[in-house]
């Protein structure tokens, strides 16, 4: 992770710790433990596969933390400002070939170190329609970083800032126990991709993502919320520019990764 980076998040988990100027009951602070599943892969430009990452939740994880603002409440409705910062961490297993070599996918296999954070911010507003049903809608602005480590002298650093329209929503079962879905799509903004073993950053054709959250809440107390989320990811990137090395033309090629993420934490008011 670079030095800019790193000093985003630590920034980030600032702002999400703070309360200085919170009005009572306004803010709701949360925490929780993260599994992620990577099944990543990659195609030439005829559509073959040319390698593979994949892993299990045991195998990368890490936190998220948020903090949501209750920005305004109306008769009939009632908006947040939401944010929240995601990081995990852990190896996949890589399949596909050596760089150069021509040889076929699955002619090498080895482990690739992953770092992935991801940071949002996102204004929403929520409709109550009856005393069970609430539907919510919004838009956001995030950031998206992953380092993925193929070997010591080979890190691809991938990162982009991207727009995040959203909808959902929530079922109360009963008034301890509350169901939601919120789709979202994430329109990557000038994504890019930095190659370490030739130096060279790579611009992506495209870097977008389209997610599933599923999440069921229990209401511990006045103050207290426990809750578990399960997140599915559809992420595409396209392919980038060439970028000549030497006697050599590289280029990032087209890929598709289904990502899958399990949440489970606990969230306060304040």
């Amino acid at each position: 992770m670079t030095h800019k980076t790193r000093n985003l998040l630590l920034a980030s988990l600032f702002l999400l710790s703070t309360n200085t100027f919170a009005d009572e009951n306004n803010f709701t602070y949360s925490a929780s433990i993260v599994g992620m599943n990577m099944d990543y892969k990659e195609y030439s430009t005829t559509g073959n596969l040319l390698d593979s990452e994949a892993s299990q939740f045991t195998d990368i994880g890490g936190f998220e933390v948020g903090l949501d603002y209750l920005f305004s409440q109306e008769e009939n409705s009632y908006s947040k400002i939401n944010s929240s910062v995601l990081y995990v961490r852990g190896n996949s297993a890589y399949v596909g070939s050596l760089l150069g070599s021509n040889k076929p996918y699955g002619s090498s296999t080895s482990t690739t170190l992953n770092d992935i954070a991801d940071i949002s911010i996102a204004y929403d507003i929520y409709h109550p329609i009856s005393n069970k049903f609430t539907y919510n809608y919004g838009l956001g602005l995030g950031y998206r970083y992953w380092r993925r480590a193929l070997s010591a002298s080979q890190v691809e650093t991938y990162q982009w800032l991207s727009l995040r329209p959203n909808i959902g929503m929530s079922m109360k079962i009963n008034s301890d126990f509350k169901t939601s879905v919120d789709v979202s799509y994430q329109y990557g903004i000038k994504p890019t991709m930095y190659a370490s073993d030739i130096s060279s950053t790579f611009t992506l054709g495209s870097a977008n993502i389209i997610e599933l959250d599923l999440g069921l809440r229990y209401r511990f107390n006045e103050k207290m919320d426990f809750f578990t989320d399960y997140v599915l990811q559809k992420q595409t990137i396209g392919q980038s520019d060439n970028v000549v090395y030497g006697s050599n033309t590289y280029y990032e090629p087209d890929s598709t990764a289904y990502n899958q993420y399990l949440k489970l934490g606990v969230s306060f008011k304040y």
